[in-house]
This record gives structure tokens, sequence and C-alpha cells, in this order.
């Protein structure tokens, strides 16, 4: 069976992400990520299905902080998908480097 996922996704444990809506800000805690999307549970502050974000996830130990616009497209079982929807290239290549490096260490 063929993959649909057109990114390569990292696990991560412990890793804090804010979200920002057109109203308000959350934070909840990061599940997995890759270049085009996340998943996050743990939500101080619901999303809706199809809502516009923006996400920002702090790394620790580097002086660097990524961001991307997305969009909502799964909530359930406390766990919120979001797709991407813009992403810059730069930040596309921190991410990658940044959890590739985490992995390596485990």
């Amino acid at each position: 069976m063929k993959s649909k996922r057109s990114a390569l996704r990292f696990p991560c444990s412990h890793q804090l992400v804010s979200y920002k809506t057109a109203y308000d800000t959350g934070k909840a805690q990061l599940i997995n990520i890759s270049t085009a999307g996340c998943v996050f549970l743990e939500l101080t502050l619901p999303l809706s299905m199809q809502e516009k974000i923006l996400v920002s996830i702090a790394f620790p130990d580097e002086d660097y902080t990524f961001q991307a616009q997305g969009v909502v497209v799964r909530v359930e079982n406390n766990c919120t998908a979001v797709h991407f929807s813009l992403v810059e290239p730069e930040d596309q290549a921190q991410l990658r480097r940044y959890f590739s490096r985490q992995m390596r260490r485990k």
C-alpha cells in the first residue's frame, strides 16, 4: 500500500507548541511533525475544523522559533491535526535539521 504522506514525519515528546487563532492563543503538546503539518494534544484552547492558525515552536537550545500557517484538518480523540498551508523553505530545512538531530540523539 502506497503512503499518502509527502513529507518525512518526526515523532515528538515533551515538545510544546503555541498557536494563534484570529482571536486567541493557546498551547499544546506536540505529538509529531513534518514539513507538511503536525498533530498535537492537550490543547489549552479548543480548535474547530478548517480553522486557520499560526503554529509556533521554540526549539530548545537554539535561538530559533519555527512558524507556519496552517488549517485544522482533523479533531478527534483529543488530537488535533494541522496541515501547513504556508511554510518558508528555510523553515522547512531548519525543521528537518532540528528533528533529525533529536532522533539521532535517541
